[in-house]
């Protein structure tokens, strides 16, 4: 009787897991443009395009380059597989013949992808593996949106400061558990600028200083700046000539206010 109960149990729950795949749509990747950063090998800013057309691409931009190195990589809709919890990209990487990449997306909200990326071999072994979190974006990517805006300043990169502070970096803040765009242009006798820019949205936060805002104590810079609420005190270790380590946070009211760590490179011309 035993046996038999604990049959129809399991010939039960077979029907019920069977009819819920079968009445479980597929997931279906939204169009338009995801975007997100990755630190895991080396500091990279992804771009995945994905078009009504079924033709799409996976861009991903070399953030210490100030975007000037990109490598762009086609697919189509037969590179992509979907179950209802998941769907698996299958992107030919035409600069290393002998790997292919598999990103493994999963929705994390109704705009954003948590994604597993692995790097296979010819044999389909893993070499290597990242995760990163892709947030859409409406309009112009954040990569578009930062050329546009120092493109000018890019040209004109001075390197009779690349043993100082002087000059352009940009690097990667860790707000809020998310990995977002920063930039410091830092000038010798003009105001100089520290930005974030929000992966997803068309948003820059910007605060300004001027040199004598900059004070050396102990080794460690800090820098007073203009914002109310954005990023007024900033504190930055230089570990290199190009590679600075960074703290930022507001005082507002006598309250600290978003504390956030980042890192940022120097772009050199």
């Amino acid at each position: 009787m035993r046996w038999f109960l604990s049959s129809a149990i399991l010939s039960i729950a077979f029907l019920i897991n069977t009819a819920f795949a079968e009445s479980t749509p597929s997931l279906s990747l939204g169009s338009g443009l995801w975007e997100g950063i990755s630190e895991t090998n080396g500091t990279n800013y992804y771009l995945l395009q994905l078009n009504d057309s079924g033709e799409h691409k996976l861009f991903i931009a070399n953030l210490a380059s100030a975007f000037r190195y990109v490598k762009q990589m086609p697919f189509d809709n037969n590179d992509i597989n979907c179950t209802y919890s998941e769907c698996i990209l299958s992107v030919p990487n035409p600069s290393e013949q002998n790997t292919n990449l598999r990103l493994i997306v999963t929705p994390n909200s109704s705009d954003s992808y948590k994604v597993l990326e692995m790097h296979l071999d010819d044999q389909n072994k893993p070499i290597l593996a990242a995760t990163y979190q892709l947030d859409k974006k409406n309009g112009k990517s954040t990569v578009r949106e930062f050329i546009e805006r120092y493109s000018e300043r890019l040209i004109a990169l001075d390197e009779k400061f690349s043993n100082e502070l002087f000059g352009l970096w940009i690097g990667v803040a860790d707000i809020r558990g998310k990995k977002q765009l920063i930039v410091l242009d830092y000038k010798l006798d003009e105001q100089s600028e520290f930005v974030l820019m929000i992966n997803g949205r068309s948003l820059v936060n910007k605060t300004h200083f001027n040199k004598s805002n900059v004070s050396l104590v102990d080794g460690v810079t800090q820098i007073s700046t203009t914002h109310a609420t954005f990023a007024n005190q900033i504190i930055l270790h230089q570990l290199t000539t190009n590679m600075l380590q960074g703290h930022l946070y507001s005082y507002h009211k006598g309250q600290a206010l978003e504390p956030a760590d980042f890192r940022l490179y120097r772009v050199k011309k």
